[in-house]
C-alpha cells in the first residue's frame, strides 16, 4: 500500500484517480476549497505556507508519491489571444507554473532528507507538445488560451529537468499529458474533435487511472523524466492532413 499525496483530487481527472487509488493505497487529497475530511487546505502558488502546511503534516504522516493533477487558473474574459491582458497571463503562471514548481522543490528535498525513492507524477497535456487545432473550435471561441500550452510546456520541462538534476537519488519525477477529457463541452467541438482520435471519441476521466497504477508502483522505477502522451492519437495527426470539420 502506498501513502500518496493527490493535488487537485477533486477535479475531473483527479477525482477519478482518487476513487480508483483509494481501492489499494492511502490517498490524502490536496486542494484550495474542499472542506472533505480527507483533504488538506493548500495554495500551492504560496511557497511559503504550502511549506508549512506540509512541514506539520509530514510531522505525522509520511508520503511515497506525489501525485499533482491540479488546475489553478484564472479565467479569461477575453478570448482573442491578439487581446488577452498580459496581467492574467502572468496571474495564471503563478498560479499553475509556480504552483508545480514549489510542488517539485518541495517534495524533492523531503524525499532525499528521508532517502526515500518517493515518485513525483505531474499532469500536463498534449497542449505542451503540439499547438491547438483551432478548426475544432467555433469561430472566434478559442477554448484554449494560449498560455495554457506554454505553462503546461514548462511543466514538462522541469519534470525533465529535475529528473536529471536528481539521477542517482532514487527519486522519479515523470509527466502525463492527457488528450482532451469530455466534460460536456458544446457538441461541434466533440464531434470535430474526436475525428482527429483512434476511437472517434474524446478521452474519458478514467482513462488514466490503470496508467497511475503502473507509474506509482516499483516496476517503473527505472522510469524518470519521461513524458507520457495519452491522447488516443490525437497529437499524431498533421495538421496538414484535411479532416472534415462540421459546419454550424
Amino acid at each position: 500500500m502506498k501513502k500518496i499525496l493527490l493535488l487537485g483530487g477533486n477535479g475531473l481527472i483527479g477525482s477519478s484517480l482518487y476513487s480508483h487509488l483509494k481501492k489499494n493505497n492511502k490517498v490524502i487529497i490536496l486542494d484550495l476549497y474542499s472542506n472533505q475530511k480527507n483533504t488538506i487546505k493548500a495554495d500551492i502558488s504560496e511557497k511559503n505556507n504550502f511549506n508549512q502546511i506540509m512541514n506539520k503534516f509530514l510531522k505525522k504522516n509520511t508520503i511515497d508519491v506525489v501525485i499533482n493533477a491540479s488546475y489553478p487558473k484564472v479565467k479569461h474574459q477575453q478570448k482573442n489571444p491578439l487581446k488577452i491582458d498580459s496581467q492574467t497571463i502572468l496571474k495564471n503562471f503563478q498560479l499553475h507554473f509556480i504552483g508545480y514548481l514549489n510542488v517539485i522543490q518541495y517534495f524533492s528535498n523531503y524525499f532525499k532528507k528521508e532517502k526515500k525513492n518517493g515518485k513525483i507524477i505531474n499532469f500536463a497535456s498534449i497542449y505542451s507538445e503540439i499547438l491547438p487545432r483551432f478548426n475544432i473550435y467555433k469561430k472566434n471561441q478559442i477554448l484554449t488560451s494560449m498560455e495554457y500550452g506554454m505553462i503546461k510546456s514548462n511543466i514538462v520541462y522541469i519534470t525533465k529537468y529535475y529528473a536529471k538534476y536528481l539521477l542517482g537519488t532514487g527519486i522519479t519525477i515523470n509527466c502525463v499529458s492527457p488528450g482532451g477529457v469530455f466534460d460536456n463541452q458544446d457538441k461541434f467541438f466533440v464531434k470535430n474533435y474526436s475525428r482527429y482520435t483512434n476511437s472517434k471519441k474524446m478521452m474519458k476521466k478514467n482513462d488514466f487511472n490503470f496508467f497511475l497504477d503502473f507509474l506509482i508502483n516499483e516496476n517503473s522505477n527505472k522510469i524518470t523524466g519521461q513524458n507520457f502522451i495519452i491522447d488516443d492519437g490525437f497529437s499524431l495527426w498533421k495538421d496538414s492532413k484535411t479532416v472534415m470539420i462540421t459546419k454550424t
